[in-house]
């Protein structure tokens, strides 16, 4: 019994490590924090047409999801991928505008910004240097504006004009006829707000010498530039108290040519008629009284024969044929050969004044056109080369 007693403390010594368990405990594991990583990290730039770019995000396999700011940002995420595809429709403001895009799923959300450029104000012309011949010219420049008000104006009082047409987008520039013996030159600006000024520069050929006589009517009458009509005209022909000459409702052609007139506060109506050369070949008068006309022939003599002597002596002097040529008229006319007068109220008045010219001696005749009634020259003259140079009554 002894032994059995002292034997039992050690059985339960040895059975006593049997009751516990031999195996130890899992550890819990802690994901670690997902960092996410843009690129680019930190923006996203558009040109103001817009486009799409790229946006590369790695998220160490994660779950990730795209939030955008602004409507005008359109995003197209592709988890899979790692891509998001950021697109921006055009943008016509002169301010840029900017937003964000942000990437969430990771330990802190990460974001890039979204910029699209303003649009910049553009003003170019497809020519600025413009070369004119003498006479009267036109050019047409075309205008290129992107969002910019454009103008351009000439300077006052010049010898070109400049017409703008925006909604066309054109620059019509006219030089009037240089009368000068010397070339010219001239220039106007483009301007626009936000953009630089365009220098335009012109410049002009010297002038043709032409003689006084061989310039146009309105020329010789004191009128320049596109004259078409004159309200009324009026010259002191000897004087500023005598022989007071006045026309209404002068008409010229394009080209400086005296078409039409009422004389004398509308006692007589007057038409003119040219050739293709600017010669006149009629003058045309009627009133209550008087209804004649006086027919101009050439030849191709090259002298410049004197018409004042004639218009002063034989015409105008009778009354029979008011027209005031002093005023208007020239006082030589280069290969006149002929001047007749056909009188439609009395035909028996139709005569002719006739120039002959041999070398350098020539005679004004007249021809009454009337049998048996001939008269002596009126006058001969002398040249020196193509003008008069003595005339003998």
């Amino acid at each position: 019994m002894k032994r059995l007693l002292i034997g039992l403390p050690f059985l339960l010594l040895a059975l006593g490590p049997v009751a516990c368990s031999d195996t130890a405990e899992e550890p819990i594991l802690v994901p670690e924090p997902v960092e996410i990583t843009l690129t680019p990290s930190d923006r996203l730039l558009f040109e103001p047409d817009g486009g799409t770019l790229t946006l590369t995000v790695d998220a160490k396999g994660a779950n990730w999801k795209v939030e955008k700011s602004d409507a005008w940002i359109n995003v197209a995420p592709d988890i899979a991928a790692g891509t998001v595809e950021v697109t921006v429709g055009p943008w016509d403001d002169l301010q840029p505008r900017s937003g964000r895009i942000t990437v969430t799923g990771g330990a802190e959300p990460v974001s890039v910004e979204v910029v699209q450029n303003g649009v910049v104000p553009q003003l170019t012309a497809d020519r600025t240097e413009l070369d004119f011949g003498s006479g009267k010219e036109s050019r047409t420049i075309a205008v290129t504006a992107v969002h910019v008000e454009w103008q351009a104006v000439a300077p006052e009082g010049g010898w070109f004009e400049v017409t703008a047409d925006q909604a066309a987008g054109t620059i019509l520039v006219t030089v009037q006829e240089n009368p000068d013996t010397a070339p010219r030159s001239g220039s106007f600006d483009i301007t626009g707000e936000g953009v630089d000024a365009i220098t335009v520069t012109l410049s002009q050929q010297a002038g043709e010498t032409v003689l006084f006589q061989d310039r146009s009517i309105a020329y010789r009458m004191g009128y320049r530039g596109p004259v078409r009509t004159v309200s009324r005209h009026l010259d002191f022909v000897n004087g500023p108290t005598t022989d007071l000459v006045s026309f209404e409702d002068l008409q010229f052609d394009a080209r400086g040519n005296l078409l039409s007139f009422v004389r004398d506060y509308g006692s007589m109506a007057v038409t003119v008629e040219y050739d293709a050369s600017d010669r006149i070949t009629a003058i045309r008068a009627k009133s209550g009284e008087l209804d004649f006309a006086l027919l101009f022939e050439y030849g191709s003599h090259g002298k410049y024969t004197p018409i004042f002597e004639l218009f002063e002596s034989y015409l105008e002097a009778t009354g029979y044929y008011p027209i005031d040529f002093r005023s208007w008229m020239p006082l030589l006319m280069k290969d006149l050969t002929a001047i007749k007068v056909r009188d439609a109220a009395m035909p028996d008045n139709n005569l002719a004044y006739r120039y002959t010219i041999s070398g350098d001696e020539g005679s004004l005749d007249t021809d009454y056109e009337v049998e048996g009634y001939d008269l002596e020259p009126l006058f001969t003259m002398n040249f020196a080369g193509a003008y008069p140079s003595i005339l003998y009554y």
